[in-house]
């Protein structure tokens, strides 16, 4: 878990990162320390603690940048250079590869992540409870993330929540076939359901609803030809999230993204119980 009083200090050392990163001053805490270290490593390329310190540094800073809303991609790799470079020297120092995997997370590298947190975890701790519940949490991030389509849905999403539909609606569409098709390649291999299988048809159910939306929320003000295509599109997206297991019909028949829809005779089949 970690303390506000972390949380806070990513926050101003992320603030830091993006005010450099414009060719603005960053706050004097942050350009302070991070002077610090470059000074030390410049004294002692080689040392290992140098480097190490530095690169929780940066991580902390990358961290703090991405929470402000920044891009921590410089801050990552510089980070991750001084992890390596530490690691050259003393490859054995579970504190320093921890660290590495952490700065791994926030770059969305989760399978690195993990491969580096078991090596730590089999120098600091084997049985220990902390760094097995991280481990597997960082597995779980893995799986997550290499589900068929979620990076898709993931922008998918934050394109509608700035109600930029027409950009959700390519997400969507890209991210559905890439979920239809491991379901079809599964189910022609004949394998058994897993909580996997499961995860992907429930990211289809909402990907289709959503790109349902998309449509609908596309209808007000285009020509007869191209407003039917949508209408048809989008009912055959709802019909095909209720066959994914979508249930939630009073939700459907209040959603004011698909008023547009209302009107349509196939309107009553699709809310229906």
């Amino acid at each position: 878990v970690v303390v506000p009083a972390v949380e806070a200090l990513r926050d101003r050392l992320g603030l830091a990162g993006i005010a450099h990163a414009r060719g603005e001053n960053p706050n004097e805490e942050a350009q302070f320390a991070l002077a610090d270290l470059d000074e030390s490593v410049r004294l002692a390329p080689a040392n290992p603690d140098s480097r190490a310190k530095r690169g929780n540094l940066l991580g902390q800073i990358a961290a703090g940048t991405e929470r402000a809303g920044g891009d921590p991609k410089p801050w990552i790799e510089r980070a991750l250079a001084d992890y390596d470079a530490a690691l050259a020297v003393a490859p054995a120092d579970g504190n320093v590869l921890w660290g590495k995997g952490r700065v791994l997370e926030i770059a969305r590298r989760f399978d690195e992540a993990v491969a580096v947190f078991e090596a730590a975890q089999r120098i600091l701790g084997p049985d220990d409870p902390k760094l097995t519940r991280l481990v597997d949490a960082t597995r779980a991030r893995a799986r997550e993330a290499a589900s068929p389509g979620r990076v898709r849905f993931t922008r998918a999403g934050e394109a509608m929540a700035r109600e930029d539909f027409g950009a959700a609606r390519v997400e969507y569409e890209a991210g559905i076939a890439e979920g239809e098709a491991e379901l079809a390649r599964t189910a022609s291999a004949g394998e058994p359901r897993t909580a996997g299988r499961d995860r992907v048809a429930v990211d289809l159910q909402i990907a289709h609803y959503n790109l349902a939306c998309c449509l609908a929320r596309a209808l007000p003000g285009t020509g007869p030809d191209a407003a039917a295509g949508l209408r048809d599109a989008a009912f055959a997206h709802l019909r095909r999230a209720r066959s994914l297991g979508y249930r939630d019909t009073a939700h459907l028949a209040e959603d004011p993204d698909l008023a547009p829809l209302h009107d349509d005779p196939r309107w009553p089949d699709v809310t229906r119980e």
